[in-house]
């Protein structure tokens, strides 16, 4: 198994550490591959004193190899602050490559292809750096790798069946992943469906307020028709009753008598609430001395009496003075709860005695 660990802001100050590889035995050519991982992580409070330190910089790692028949181990891999950025390989490890490294999270990781008896003996984990008190600190972890060169047949159906072991684990990992990976295809696509569902929901309700909107505009067209039509009526009416009342005081006019009696038609429109108004009404023909006149009011047009009072009825009150040879001025008068639209008085002057 590989192990590593991250010295960010979330490391803590005491530390361990470790080295491991994905087998401890070597069978060439059966062992396809070694991989080696030297890291530190947290400390558990297991270990010695002298096996954890807590690190405020480090300086260097390194993986050492004493190989079989040799006395003395030398650098195999290895990240330094001469340069943080970039892990070397020594040449000890024949068809090695560095896997990931970083020197401020005190890691290194080595993978070896097809591995063989120059790459089997002790490995050493190095670490080195300076402690928050600013002492030097160097933390050492060793680990074997075996080799079989010809194994007994009892070993090798150990190493086998050690194999078969890491490789049921292996693809039950890779089951898990699958099976997680499917899991989040799966959600990922019902909340896809989710969102469509909405989306679509959200266009449907739109498509219903634009249809509302429009609904409410053509009854909004239908209403302004409705009132241009009934304004044209309207204006229509007006037009008719002043032809008519100009036809009625034409025949009015023509049929006054030019000797003695004289008449005629004087319209108002007084409206709504109090009202006051005076005509001056000049006599056709002049009289020798002042006649008698006489008022009559024949047609009203609109409500007798207004809704927003007492219902009182429709009062008024027309007057002629001053009457003199020439003609007279007539006052209407309309008191302050009346509703009138249009309202005729009628006059007619006889010759005084």
């Amino acid at each position: 198994m590989m192990a590593g660990s991250c010295l960010g802001e979330d490391r803590k100050p005491q530390m361990e550490i470790d080295l491991e590889g994905t087998t401890d035995d070597i069978v060439p050519p059966l062992t396809q591959s070694l991989n080696l991982t030297c890291s530190l992580v947290p400390a558990t409070g297991k270990d010695p004193k002298d096996k954890k330190a807590d690190f405020k910089t480090i300086t260097g790692v390194y993986i050492n190899l004493k190989a079989l028949g040799s006395e003395e181990e030398a650098d195999a891999a290895k990240i330094s602050i001469s340069d943080p950025d970039n892990a070397t390989l020594s040449g000890l490890l024949p068809r090695a490559t560095i896997m990931g490294s970083s020197l401020s999270e005190g890691f290194i990781n080595v993978g070896v292809a097809a591995p063989h008896i120059n790459h089997a003996g002790e490995y050493t984990c190095k670490v080195i750096g300076i402690n928050t008190a600013g002492d030097p600190v160097i933390l050492t972890h060793k680990a074997s790798v075996q080799l079989y060169k010809d194994p007994e047949v009892v070993n090798l159906a150990k190493y086998v069946h050690k194999l078969e072991l890491q490789l049921e684990k292996k693809i039950a990992s890779q089951d898990e992943n699958v099976a997680s990976q499917i899991s989040n295809i799966k959600t990922k696509y019902q909340n896809q469906e989710t969102d469509i569902y909405n989306i679509e929901t959200k266009n449907r309700n739109q498509d219903t307020d634009i249809t509302n909107i429009k609904t409410k505009n053509q009854n909004q067209e239908t209403d302004i028709y409705n009132i241009e039509t009934k304004n044209q009526n309207q204006d229509t009416d007006i037009t008719n009753i002043k032809t008519r009342n100009w036809k009625q005081d034409t025949e009015i006019n023509k049929r006054v008598s030019k000797a003695d009696i004289q008449q005629g038609r004087t319209v108002f429109y007084p409206g709504i609430g109090r009202y006051t108004e005076y005509r001056q009404i000049t006599f056709p023909h002049r009289y020798s001395k002042a006649p008698k006149v006489f008022l009559s009011v024949r047609q009203i047009y609109g409500n007798e009496s207004s809704d927003t009072d007492d219902n009182t009825g429709s009062e008024y009150k027309i007057h002629a003075y001053p009457v003199t040879q020439t003609g007279f001025r007539l006052q209407c008068t309309v008191y302050k709860y009346s509703y009138i639209n249009q309202m005729s008085v009628y006059w007619i002057a006889f010759p005084s005695p």
